[in-house]
């Protein structure tokens, strides 16, 4: 099932600016990111939490019988998770005087990934794991990249990045262990 992806949306795509460098000895304090850019980073990472939201409901609405018996749970523990990390998100973009992304149609354009791709079959469990995995793994790159840019400079955007790497990385660790794990046998 192909879904709508970035370059899909209607509005142009906005340039992104080079990130700011990282201070360093050799750079001064106003090289560092700003609380706009902050914000808008943030926020973007607000997209993507919500938009995991409706992908963890949605999969988990399409599993058939076994995929179901497996995954069902864990998406929608997922789908909360992503809801409370969402709220915290905009709690902290608020907080440095940004606005949340408030257009439904700008979360998958302003999110961190690159489609909004749903498993092509609902019983194929490993399917809807190898989706996952990919997504995590991109929110960990941006994590990443945006807890690099805040560096010290801001302590309380520093800890959120980093509760949110260490929850993505503990997920990751799940979703590669039970992609080994063999189907459950459809009922006769």
């Amino acid at each position: 099932m192909r879904l709508p992806k970035r370059s899909d949306h209607p509005t142009p795509l906005r340039p992104q600016p080079d990130p700011p460098p990282m201070t360093t000895p050799t750079t001064s304090p106003s090289d560092v990111i700003g609380p706009d850019e902050l914000s808008d980073r943030l926020d973007r990472l607000y997209c993507y939490h919500l938009m995991m939201v409706q992908w963890s409901l949605a999969t988990a609405g399409r599993l058939t019988v076994s995929a179901r018996r497996l995954l069902q749970t864990d998406l929608e523990r997922d789908a909360r998770s992503h809801l409370d990390t969402a709220n915290r998100l905009a709690q902290r973009v608020i907080q440095l005087g940004g606005t949340v992304t408030a257009d439904p149609s700008d979360l998958l354009y302003r999110a961190p990934i690159d489609s909004f791709e749903l498993p092509d079959s609902p019983a194929d469990h490993r399917a809807v794991l190898i989706r996952l995995d990919e997504f995590i793994t991109s929110a960990l790159f941006a994590y990443q990249s945006l807890f690099d840019l805040i560096g010290a400079t801001d302590p309380v955007s520093q800890r959120i990045i980093e509760d949110l790497v260490a929850t993505a990385t503990i997920r990751l660790g799940e979703v590669r262990a039970a992609s080994g794990a063999p189907p459950a046998r459809e009922p006769i």
